[in-house]
This record gives structure tokens, C-alpha cells and sequence, in this order.
């Protein structure tokens, strides 16, 4: 990757981080929670956001950077970004059900990045000036493609979730 590829992935990440770690104390704030007492669990949950995003996201971030360093077409790379990212978290609805046989972890997982965050980074994206996030554009794309994906991997859930249970 050339410098200029680097420098716009880490202005990617620090919005995302951002994002993942303002989340819970906007909640917290709105909720009327940020009292004195309640501070440490506002710690506490910053950390289990910031660490959450690593467990969830690592297998779909180390993915892309392998294939990243194979691809060129900023199209097929966007393509992978919007796919990969949602087909994770339908491997773990699998993985959940197989081995707990519960899907309630995958399902808020799923829910929180389709219907809270991809609308954030959307809406961050829209208010980002082009001189801070000259790949504006290109990330607005990876977002609305993320969501369709999503939503088709959700209907794929649909079905294969009965198959597992052994029957349609």
C-alpha cells in the first residue's frame, strides 16, 4: 500500500473508533447515567466496545488485507468490503447455532451494525468534508452495498438457520 492509501485507512479507523467509543456515552449521557458512581461503568463498557470491535471485526479486517495486497480494482475491493463484513457475522449466526444453539448474540450483533452503525458511518460520511476523507464517495458506496448485503444475508439466515435445525 502506497502512503496515501495508509494515511486515508487510518482516518477511516479513527472515525470508526470514534464512533464505537462515543456510542455508549452518548447512551449513558442520555440515559442520565453519568453520575458520579456510574463513571467506571461508563470505563468499563468504552473498553468492552473498543475490544468488541476487534473480536467481531478481525476475522473480516485480516481477510480484506490479505486479499487487498492480491486486488487492484478499487470496484471488486469495494465489492469484497461490502460482503465480507456482513458474511462474518452470518458465519457466526452459523457457528452460534451450531455449537449453543442460540442465535441471540449473532441477531444483536447483526441488528446493531445494519440498523445503528451503518446509518452513522453513512450520516458521518455525508458530513465529512472531502479534504478530510478524500475517498468520500468510495466509502459512501462500501456503506449502502454493506446494507444490501446485509439484508440479503439476513433473508439467507431465514433459510438456513431451519436447515440446521434439520428440517425447512
Amino acid at each position: 500500500m502506497n502512503e496515501k492509501t495508509k494515511n486515508i485507512l487510518k482516518k477511516i479507523l479513527l472515525i470508526l473508533f470514534g464512533i464505537i467509543l462515543l456510542l455508549p456515552f452518548m447512551y449513558l449521557c442520555l440515559a442520565g447515567l453519568l453520575t458520579l458512581p456510574y463513571r467506571y461503568g461508563l470505563l468499563l463498557l468504552l473498553l468492552i466496545c473498543f475490544f468488541g470491535f476487534f473480536i467481531v471485526f478481525f476475522p473480516s479486517i485480516l481477510v480484506l488485507y490479505l486479499i487487498f495486497k492480491k486486488v487492484k480494482s478499487i470496484n471488486f475491493r469495494i465489492l469484497l468490503i461490502a460482503f465480507v463484513i456482513p458474511f462474518t457475522n452470518l458465519l457466526y449466526l452459523i457457528i452460534e447455532h451450531l455449537c449453543f444453539n442460540s442465535n441471540l448474540y449473532s441477531y444483536v450483533i447483526g441488528f446493531c451494525s445494519l440498523f445503528i452503525s451503518l446509518p452513522l458511518y453513512y450520516i458521518i460520511a455525508l458530513c465529512t468534508p472531502k479534504s478530510i476523507l478524500p475517498v468520500k464517495w468510495i466509502v459512501i458506496k462500501t456503506i449502502i452495498l454493506t446494507a444490501i448485503f446485509g439484508v440479503v444475508l439476513i433473508l439467507l439466515s431465514d433459510i438456513i438457520v431451519p436447515v440446521l435445525e434439520g428440517g425447512l
